[in-house]
C-alpha cells in the first residue's frame, strides 16, 4: 500500500509539472503563495515544528510576527517545489531570464587555482534553482550529493530533473570516490549542509544560542584538501527572478585536526544565522534543526 501511494504521489507531481511548466514566472510564484497557504493549513506537524523553531530562534519577536514568517516560509517552499518542476524550460540561452549570479568573478578566482571548488549550500530561498542555474551559469557540471528520499519513485523523477541540464548526481551513502575524484580533478562539488545530522558522528557549534549539531563533512573535505569554500546565498525578488551571490569563507588559518573542523562548522554556522536572521522567511524552518539539542522538543 506504501509503495502505490508513492506512485500516486509522483502522478499527483507529474501533474502539477506540467501545469508549472505553462505558466509565466510571476503566475507561477503567485500559484506558489497560494499552494504553500494550503500547505501550511493541511500539515498542522510541520506548521507547529516552524513555530517552535522560531521561538527559539527569535525569542524576542511577538507572535503575530512568527505566524507571517511561518507563512511565508511555507510559501518559499511551495514556489521552489513548483520552480523545480518546471526547471527543464530553461537551458544555458534562457536561463539569465529568471536566475544571476551577482558576482561571478569570485567563482572564477576560485577556480583558477586548480583545487576544485566546494559550493555550500543550505535550504535557503530556491536552492533547487541554485544549482540547477549555477550549473548553467557557470558552463559546469556541478557533483551534487543528494539524500535518497523515502518516496524513491518521486526521487527518481525528481532527480530527472536536477541533472537534466548535465547535474550529476551521487547519494551522500556512496559518495566518497566520486568526491574524491571531483576535487581532485578541479571540478565543483555542491553540498547542502544544514539539516540536523548525526549526534554521535559529526559536531556541534552554537547556531541560534543553541548548541546545534552540523555536518562535519564539508570541513573534512576543505581541510584536507585546501580548496576554495563558496556559501550561497539566493534571494527572490519582487518578480519571482532571483539573484545569487557567492561568499568565499576564509579558512587559512585552520589546520586539519579537530579543532580546525570545529571552527570551519562554525563559520558556516555563523554565515548561516546570518541569512537566516536577514530573510527569514527563506529558511526551510520545517525540519528539526534541533532535534539533537533538546529531548522531546518535537
Amino acid at each position: 500500500m506504501e509503495v502505490f501511494s508513492y506512485y500516486l504521489i509522483t502522478i499527483f507531481l507529474m501533474f502539477l509539472s506540467g501545469i508549472s511548466r505553462l505558466l509565466t514566472i510571476k503566475v507561477r510564484g503567485k500559484f506558489g503563495e497560494f499552494l504553500g497557504l494550503l500547505m501550511m493549513k493541511l500539515t498542522k506537524k510541520r506548521r507547529d515544528i516552524v513555530i517552535k523553531n522560531l521561538t527559539l530562534a527569535f525569542p524576542e519577536k511577538d507572535d503575530n510576527w512568527k505566524n507571517d514568517i511561518c507563512r511565508r516560509s511555507f510559501n518559499n517552499l511551495a514556489i521552489t517545489l513548483l520552480e523545480l518542476l518546471a526547471l527543464t524550460k530553461f537551458n544555458k540561452e534562457n536561463i539569465n531570464t529568471i536566475f544571476n549570479i551577482e558576482n561571478i568573478d569570485v567563482y572564477y578566482k576560485a577556480k583558477k587555482q586548480n583545487k576544485g571548488v566546494i559550493l555550500l549550500a543550505s535550504h535557503y530561498g530556491n536552492w533547487e534553482l541554485m544549482a540547477y542555474g549555477a550549473g548553467l551559469a557557470l558552463e559546469e557540471r556541478l557533483l551534487i550529493i543528494v539524500q535518497p528520499q523515502r518516496n524513491f519513485v518521486a526521487d527518481r523523477v525528481l532527480n530527472a530533473v536536477r541533472s537534466f541540464q548535465g547535474n550529476r548526481l551521487v547519494s551522500k551513502y556512496s559518495a566518497a570516490r566520486e568526491i574524491l575524484k571531483e576535487i581532485s580533478s578541479g571540478g565543483v562539488l555542491a553540498l547542502l549542509a544544514d539539516q540536523s545530522a548525526s549526534s554521535d558522528k559529526d559536531v556541534s557549534v552554537n547556531f541560534f544560542g543553541v548548541d546545534t549539531v552540523f555536518y562535519k563533512s564539508p570541513a573534512e573535505l576543505a581541510l584536507r584538501f585546501k580548496c576554495p569554500v563558496l556559501m550561497g546565498k539566493i534571494i527572490r525578488n519582487e518578480d519571482f527572478t532571483y539573484n545569487l551571490i557567492f561568499e568565499e569563507m576564509e579558512y587559512s588559518d585552520l589546520e586539519y585536526n579537530k579543532d580546525g573542523i570545529q571552527e570551519f562548522t562554525q563559520r558556516y554556522a555563523n554565515f548561516l544565522q546570518k541569512i537566516a536572521s536577514e530573510n527569514p522567511q527563506y529558511w526551510a524552518w520545517q525540519h528539526k534543526k534541533w532535534k539533537h539539542s533538546f529531548s522531546n522538543f518535537y
